[in-house]
């Protein structure tokens, strides 16, 4: 709409940041339309990879230990933002870590009242709810819809140890986000880029938790 186009030329956002803005301002908005988009599913972390020589990224409490010969630059922004430089020297090919507004996600949508009638108590329980099914719900209808949900080919979640992460895969949108919830923490991480199977299976691979130095 209207405002989203002023939002992205004004703040000069990559498309997700955008989208996630816009998405969760639409969302708020009155909707009765009947639970549409997928189901959450299933899947495996992948084994941690063998790292030697490792340069060690960390953002917060989240830690990427990966090989220098699989990054070619990290660019850091003012969002702030982190951005991974893997096949390329593009911007637009890169992968991209920050975390979104807002910073506790449960509160947010709480004040918002958009959880009443839904049974979350932590950002990792509201990303879980938002895959379920539950009929005469437009809160979580509200919900799906400000994240993409509504309209993704495939809602998927892994779990390792203190971590997990939920994929929103959509044929719409040139960039799969992936939003990752450190236990204890009141925000999501979001990894946004181009991703295929073996790029996410890399970056995962090599992602644990860490205390800050």
């Amino acid at each position: 709409n209207w405002f989203c186009q002023k939002a992205r030329s004004a703040m000069g956002m990559r498309s997700f940041a955008a989208t996630l803005l816009c998405g969760v301002l639409l969302g708020l908005a009155p909707t009765t339309q009947a639970q549409t988009g997928p189901s959450i599913e299933t899947l495996d972390w992948p084994d941690s990879g063998i790292c030697h020589d490792c340069m060690r990224l960390q953002f917060d409490r989240l830690e990427l230990r990966l090989p220098p010969a699989s990054i070619r630059r990290v660019l850091f922004s003012g969002v702030p933002a982190l951005h991974l430089f893997i096949d390329s020297d593009d911007i637009h090919d890169s992968v991209t870590l920050v975390v979104p507004h807002p910073p506790d996600i449960v509160a947010f949508y709480r004040e918002a009242g958009l959880l009443n009638g839904l049974e979350v108590s932590s950002p990792k329980a509201l990303f879980e709810v938002m895959g379920k099914s539950i009929p005469a719900s437009p809160n979580l209808e509200r919900l799906r819809k400000a994240y993409g949900i509504d309209l993704a080919d495939r809602y998927l979640m892994a779990e390792k140890e203190q971590l997990t992460a939920f994929l929103i895969e959509s044929a719409y949108q040139t960039e799969t986000l992936i939003y990752l919830i450190v236990d204890g923490e009141p925000g999501a991480y979001l990894l946004a880029g181009k991703f295929d199977r073996a790029r996410i299976e890399m970056l995962l691979s090599h992602m644990s938790v860490a205390v800050p130095p």
